[in-house]
């Protein structure tokens, strides 16, 4: 399977410290590990790979592969298992709270045995296990980012904010909601490994408004949370340099609205039945399986995925 065996590694050198909290000087071609899953993750794999300075990354997930690019290698790893960490500079946990804390302490080890000098963690739910993250930083010539974010939104928005967002529906709270656009949430986590910053910040896409306000905006209904989980309040400072692209809860839901899937367009649905229905044929072993991934956007978009197998589509 893709991405099982040993990995070749470029010569690069070694991730570069930073002298004090949320300052940076430039870092040279870094490894960077991604462990965990969740509502960002294709994004910051694609914004990472997009770095000059980012030599390769590598995705340790239980999920499928999902991004294509030569600098992504996909680890597998069942859920709830701790894979071994190839020499890496930079570890990045997009769902540390989801670990327990002793799992979190021997993925840490095996990040220090690895080479790893930086830690950059994402909290979307309260940061149960900080602490055990900022006990390693304390080590000799390593550090710790810690960015907050609220409710992350994008193609692959979490339950039950997805089904209550394909409803147009928001919950009647009396608390603001923080939302902020997977992509924004990407650049900003990019920059704090690419630039070494480190320290805490919150990763805000503006002053966050009330729900009912929002579904005014927007002419979504108002439901009753019962009990649904909502993102934590952000208290600390902004990431110095980051501007989110979609500023301002408004904004994101404006932009979730404009390419996130529904339901696919009847006419492509179609095209698509009549392909697999006129494009059967004898799967020919001797010619290597051709795959294609369509992700159309917008309200009438889907994932489609087309295979070709000799004469058979």
């Amino acid at each position: 399977m893709a991405g099982r065996g040993r990995l070749g590694y470029k010569s690069v050198m070694p991730h570069q410290t930073q002298p004090a909290d949320g300052a940076t000087r430039p870092v040279s071609r870094v490894r960077v590990a991604v462990y965990g899953d969740g509502a960002a993750a294709p994004a910051v794999l694609a914004r990472l790979a997009a770095r000059r300075n980012v030599a390769e990354v590598h995705w340790v997930s239980s999920e499928a592969q999902t991004v294509a690019n030569p600098k992504v290698r996909w680890i597998e790893t069942p859920p709830g298992a701790i894979a071994p960490l190839q020499p890496c500079d930079v570890l990045v946990l997009l769902a540390p709270a989801e670990m327990s804390a002793q799992a979190l302490d021997v993925l840490l080890d095996a990040a220090h045995r690895a080479g790893v000098t930086q830690v950059v963690s994402l909290w979307t739910t309260p940061a149960t296990h900080s602490a055990v993250i900022d006990a390693w930083a304390s080590g000799e010539g390593r550090g710790a980012t810690h960015l907050y974010a609220g409710l992350v939104v994008g193609p692959r928005l979490a339950e039950p904010w997805r089904a209550a967002f394909q409803r147009r529906s928001l919950p009647r709270t009396s608390a603001p909601l923080d939302l902020l656009w997977d992509e924004d949430l990407a650049d900003a986590l990019t920059r704090a490994v690419s630039e070494g910053v480190r320290g805490a910040y919150a990763l805000r896409a503006g002053e966050p408004q009330p729900t009912e306000q929002l579904a005014a905006a927007l002419g979504w209904t108002l439901a009753s949370a019962n009990g649904q989980p909502l993102p934590p309040p952000l208290d600390a400072p902004a990431l110095p340099g980051w501007q989110p692209r979609f500023a301002g809860s408004e904004a994101v839901l404006q932009r979730y609205l404009a390419t996130v899937p529904v339901k696919l367009d009847r006419r492509l649905a179609l095209l698509f039945k009549l392909l697999a229905l006129f494009g059967r044929g004898k799967p020919n072993p001797d010619v290597p399986e051709l795959r294609v991934g369509l992700h159309l956007t917008g309200p009438d978009g889907g994932t489609v995925g087309l295979v070709l197998r000799g004469a058979s589509l």
